[in-house]
């Protein structure tokens, strides 16, 4: 017979951490206005994916390529709350952070872009 795995005081279950991430999530789209048009993005890839015939190469590439700029800006929300949240007056090291964080949206944006034209109108269907 196995004794019961105890848990830490404060440690919340699986399921109960599931539920509060996709409520994290949640207040992104409801606040964050670049991630409602990454989210529409995301809509036209996927509807012409499906127009197009995708294969299940195509498919992990909209997956990677669609998903890691939304991760960006949920990452950059987060450093620009926490920065704002540090000190409510302008601050210099605050704002580099503030624009570091937004320039790692933009990076992954731009890759996406370049992966998802060529491989949304020049390669073959069912690839």
């Amino acid at each position: 017979m196995t004794a019961k795995p105890t848990r830490l005081p404060g440690v919340r279950g699986d399921w109960e951490a599931g539920k509060i991430a996709l409520k994290a999530f949640a207040m992104m789209v409801r606040r964050e206005r670049v991630v409602k048009y990454q989210l529409v993005a995301t809509a036209v890839v996927v509807a012409a994916g499906f127009w197009r015939g995708f294969g299940p190469g195509q498919w992990l590439f909209v997956a990677i390529f669609a998903g890691w700029p939304i991760y960006a800006e949920m990452n950059n929300a987060t450093h620009e709350a926490t920065g704002t949240r540090i000190s409510a007056k302008p601050d210099h090291g605050v704002g580099v952070i503030k624009d570091k964080a937004a320039g790692t949206v933009v990076v992954p944006t731009l890759i996406a872009l370049f992966i998802a034209l060529p491989v949304l109108f020049l390669s073959a269907p069912g690839w």
